[in-house]
């Protein structure tokens, strides 16, 4: 070999390794030697200036890099290279965010660790959703550009300008004003709490209002038919109301004459009323009573019209005589119901011994005895005075 080929080779072998050093450094710049675990993001947008190679942080460390960006209809799926070391640091339940720098800065997905106990790590194929992504100014101008496409230019310079003359000059009393709705802001939040609570019961109240809302308005389309129906009535009711007014001009002048007897009528049946009052828990007892003993004796009866009863005679007692039997309207008892509405066939009544002056069970007279007094006067029309005739 000639010294001329030597050269030629040693230039080439230069060359080669130049372009070695710049390949390993490039891949060691990709971190193309580092052990990495594949994960994914699906997100319903990636947004702009997210390309590949794209910084992965977890608490603004850098632990990984955008490995590739995959759009479709419905969203983008991101394939995130992380490094097997780092992604030991990054807990499993982790919030997914993709965020930029800057308003026009390069975005990076961003890891960012629950307020809660962390729980595992980082595996492999791990899919995740992204919660948000940071609004961008394209989003911005576009918003913007649709505000302006529907509220007119001339009309909107219209208004700022107004509201530029009526601020002019009223520095000093908007600042008062602010000042003011500041004061009031601070008392709002001291009660901030309350607040809460009454707009949670506000809600419940509401919907309370919505259940019944249905019939709230049925109510109302009622009370329009019945607005209706007066209204075209008006005529009769005015008619009614002057009638009323006789009837009420009438019956004033009837009371006011017949005044002392009316109330001399009310005071007397004071008394009977009190005593109506008095026994007036017997009433559904009797009325029960009947009821239920014309069920029972209906089969008896047999739907015949009348009354059927079981008589016996008992011993006389004396003849009534003034010195011995004066009446007494002294008798109280009760009120009692005895077993009524539905009484015990087997079980008798006890008998009540009520202050009336007479008892007809006077245990003197056990003897039968011929009460010649009434036999006289039910046979010859006149009293029995003694004797014989």
């Amino acid at each position: 070999m000639t010294r001329l080929h030597a050269q030629r080779l040693a230039a080439l072998g230069l060359v080669v390794l130049i372009a070695g050093v710049f390949v390993v450094a490039a891949m060691l710049y990709t971190d193309r030697f580092t052990a990495t675990v594949p994960v994914t993001v699906r997100t319903e947008r990636a947004g702009l200036n997210l390309d590949v190679d794209a910084k992965v942080k977890s608490r603004g460390v850098v632990v990984g890099r955008v490995a590739r960006v995959e759009y479709a209809t419905d969203g983008a799926v991101l394939h995130l290279d992380i490094d097997a070391a780092g992604a030991r640091d990054v807990p499993a339940n982790s919030t997914v965010l993709i965020n930029s720098t800057t308003a026009f800065g390069a975005k990076y997905v961003n890891f960012v660790p629950p307020d809660t106990a962390p729980v595992g790590s980082l595996v492999s194929g791990a899919t995740f959703e992204a919660d948000a992504v940071t609004v961008e100014i394209n989003t911005v101008f576009e918003n913007l550009s649709s505000v302006l496409r529907s509220v007119e230019p001339e009309k909107l310079n219209a208004t700022l300008g107004s509201l530029a003359a009526g601020l002019r000059g009223r520095g000093e009393e908007l600042g008062e004003v602010l000042d003011l709705s500041n004061t009031y802001l601070a008392g709002i939040n001291a009660h901030g709490q309350s607040l809460r609570h009454d707009i949670d019961a506000g809600a419940d109240v509401a919907a309370v209002y919505a259940d019944a809302s249905p019939g709230l308005l049925d109510i109302l389309r009622q009370a329009t038919v019945s607005a209706d129906t007066v209204v075209a009535e008006q005529a009769n009711l005015d008619l009614t109301l002057l009638e009323l007014t006789g009837l009420g001009d009438s019956g004033g002048a009837v009371l006011e004459e017949n005044n002392p007897a009316l109330t001399t009528m009310l005071a007397q049946l004071v008394p009977t009323t009190d005593i109506l009052s008095y026994y007036a828990p017997e009433f559904p007892c009797m009325f029960g009573g009947y009821v239920h003993g014309s069920q029972v004796g209906l089969p008896v009866y047999g739907g015949q019209p009348g009354i059927r009863l079981q008589a016996g005679l008992l011993p006389g007692v004396p003849t009534y005589t003034v010195e011995n039997n004066l009446p007494k309207v002294a008798a109280k008892g009760g009120p009692y119901c005895l077993g009524l509405p539905q009484p015990d066939p087997n079980a008798h009544a006890p008998f009540v011994v009520a202050d009336t002056g007479a008892n007809p069970h006077n245990p003197i007279l056990q003897q039968p005895q011929i009460n010649f007094g009434n036999v006289f006067d039910v046979l010859y029309g006149v009293p029995f005075e003694g004797g014989t005739r």
